[in-house]
């Protein structure tokens, strides 16, 4: 398995001004990408439309795990299975950035307001309508003046995007990998692995800490999510979304198997997996509706449900399971 993993090529620190616009996209739920030629899918099958009655906003949705939100009065999260109940969440004492990274068992990661120097990293747990401290970190001042909660893991483990990748475990710097601009996304994977969008062509890559190696795959994402073996896969230009399984990392090809991807109905720009694998949520363009997709027993997706968002709310991902 090790074979499969090579040392990453040296590439130039990202830019203060790169961070600011991936803050900006990570807040917007968009960012610019390459052409839908250069992701090759071959096998994709699409999924019905959810059709009319599905798209109706529904108070009570019986199993959607509870969601993050952010918008205008801060954070937020829905209530289990009524999504439309959003409650504001208390955040530790402090000035914190106004999004954060969400990971199964209700982990949180925020990351102080821009300007503060150096940056403070904070890890809580959501115990009902508060985020309890875990652990805090200073990052080290050569990570840069800006910084964004990247994702986290509910082992304790959390990665910053700042002008390098910056690795954490239980409140102390593990690791860190310098990265071209990479578009402000990353997700934390079981097996130590950290995958996010490296190059100006976004292509995934998944770098593994403990041993300091990385991979660059051939898939390409404007944004991705994962969860339960699966990968959703923003495709650019044409706002569509593939979900497969995941595969092993090797350079130059594909980051999960094309005879097992679906095709959500469009358009999306955004694609949010619980860490289960079983809830899907996409968010369709200019404020539209959050759609709700459930897997079955066969493995396929279907319609579940859909919510509206408030003006200015963006979704940061399942809290549960």
């Amino acid at each position: 398995m090790q074979a499969d993993w090579e040392p990453a090529r040296p590439r130039p620190a990202v830019s203060a001004t790169m961070v600011v616009l991936a803050l900006v996209a990570a807040a917007a739920g968009c960012v610019p990408g390459p052409s839908r030629e250069q992701f090759v899918a071959t096998g994709a099958r699409a999924l019905p439309s959810a059709g009319p009655s599905a798209m109706d906003a529904a108070p009570d949705l019986p199993g959607v795990p509870a969601m993050l939100l952010a918008g205008p009065t801060g954070l937020a999260v829905t209530g289990p299975g009524r999504p439309t109940d959003h409650l504001v969440l208390a955040l530790p004492p402090g000035a914190w950035q106004p999004t954060a990274a969400v990971g199964s068992r209700g982990a949180i990661l925020l990351v102080s307001a821009p300007g503060a120097s150096p940056a403070t990293v904070l890890e809580g747990v959501l115990t009902g309508t508060r985020v309890a401290t875990r652990w805090t970190a200073v990052l080290p001042l050569d990570a840069g003046p800006l910084a964004l909660p990247g994702c986290v893991g509910a082992d304790g483990s959390a990665t910053i995007i700042a002008d390098r990748l910056v690795y954490l475990r239980g409140g102390r710097v593990a690791g860190s990998r310098d990265v071209p601009a990479t578009a402000g996304r990353c997700q934390m994977a079981d097996d130590d692995g950290v995958l996010y969008l490296a190059e100006e062509d976004h292509a995934l890559a998944v770098w593994r800490p403990p041993a300091d190696t990385a991979v660059v795959t051939a898939t390409r994402c404007d944004d991705f999510a994962l969860g339960g073996a699966l990968l959703a896969c923003l495709v650019a230009g044409n706002d569509d979304v593939l979900v497969g399984r995941v595969v092993m990392p090797v350079s130059g090809r594909a980051a999960f198997d094309p005879a097992t991807a679906q095709r959500p109905p469009g358009p999306v720009r955004q694609a949010v997996l619980s860490a289960d694998g079983r809830w899907l949520a996409l968010i369709g363009p200019d404020a539209g509706p959050v759609r709700l997709l459930r897997r079955g027993s066969d493995g396929v997706f279907a319609a579940a449900g859909a919510f509206g968002l408030a003006l200015g709310e963006e979704v940061l991902g399942f809290v549960e399971p």
